[in-house]
């Protein structure tokens, strides 16, 4: 109707007839705007709540970060955005959704809370002591574990722990 057009300059560039006709309303609007200064100008203007806007400047931010549809790659932006903005980056990217969904359904680890090994076992095990080197630790062991998910666990991620110390 050329309605948009007249709400906000930046409507202009569109082509309405690629946005996907998903309901969903973030999946539409990171299709429509494509840049992170456009996105809060456009959704500020529009009175959008801060939870839309936050969930397409994630969706934006995936959209660069996502290198391939490898199951790694799927993982690390899961951990980065979150499940459902990965999924709706995916749909952007037009990757198939495949891999995503063997990935939720496998359950693989995608956080620092799912390793098999936390904080307090580096330290009880001396591998190392408080600080700094313990979120290093385990951010390697995470990518390990989104790289090859059946390295999660504990007799495994343990002598990689120690070997990742001697690295730093």
């Amino acid at each position: 109707t050329g309605l948009g057009k007249k709400i906000h300059p930046s409507f202009n560039t569109f082509d309405y007839h690629k946005i996907p006709r998903d309901h969903d309303l973030i999946l539409r609007l990171a299709h429509i705007i494509k840049r992170r200064e456009t996105a809060i100008n456009v959704l500020e203007f529009l009175k959008a709540d801060k939870n839309t806007l936050f969930n397409v400047l994630k969706v934006l931010e995936g959209q660069e970060q996502v290198a391939d549809n490898s199951k790694y790659s799927i993982r690390k932006l899961i951990s980065k955005i979150g499940i459902a903005n990965a999924k709706r980056v995916l749909i952007l990217k037009g990757y198939d959704l495949k891999k995503y969904q063997e990935i939720i359904m496998d359950n693989d680890c995608t956080s620092l809370a799912c390793l098999a090994l936390n904080g307090t076992d580096l330290i009880t095990t001396n591998v190392v002591k408080e600080g700094i080197d313990v979120r290093h630790i385990l951010n390697r062991l995470l990518d390990e574990v989104m790289k090859d998910p059946e390295k999660n666990k504990f007799e495994i991620l343990l002598p990689l722990a120690r070997q990742i110390k001697t690295e730093l």
